[in-house]
C-alpha cells in the first residue's frame, strides 16, 4: 500500500509540474515582444539610454507597456511615474499622465539629437 501511495504521490508531483509548464508555456505565448510598442529602432535607442546590451535588461515598464491595452498602459505609466515621485521623496510634484504622455514616452520623443 505504502509503494501505491508513493507512486500516486509521484503522479500528482508530475502532473503538477506538467499543469504549471503548460500555464507557463501558455502565458509565454500571450506576452508581445517589446517591438510591438516601439519598433526595433526604439529597442536600439532605448538600450544606447540605458546602458545595456540586451532587452531584457531594460526596465521592466517597457515589458509592461508592451503587454497591456492603452487604458493598462496609462495606468502602468502613472504608476511608474508615482514610484518614482516616492523613491525621490518628492510627494508634491503633480504630474498626471494623459494620452499624449504615453504617446511620448511610447515614440520616444523624449530622445536627445545627440548623446554624447
Amino acid at each position: 500500500q505504502s509503494q501505491i501511495a508513493t507512486q500516486f504521490g509521484i503522479l500528482i508531483q508530475d502532473n503538477r509540474a506538467e499543469s504549471k509548464r503548460t500555464e507557463e508555456n501558455h502565458l509565454a505565448s500571450k506576452k508581445k515582444p517589446l517591438t510591438s510598442l516601439i519598433g526595433a529602432r526604439g529597442i536600439a535607442i532605448l538600450l544606447l539610454i540605458c546602458n545595456v546590451a540586451h532587452e531584457d535588461h531594460l526596465p521592466d515598464i517597457y515589458k509592461e507597456l508592451a503587454n497591456g491595452s492603452k487604458a493598462q498602459q496609462l495606468a502602468i505609466l502613472q504608476f511608474t511615474v508615482d514610484e518614482m515621485k516616492r523613491r525621490c521623496a518628492e510627494p508634491d510634484i503633480q504630474l498626471i499622465v494623459n494620452a499624449s504622455l504615453l504617446q511620448l514616452v511610447k515614440n520616444l520623443t523624449f530622445e536627445l539629437p545627440d548623446i554624447n
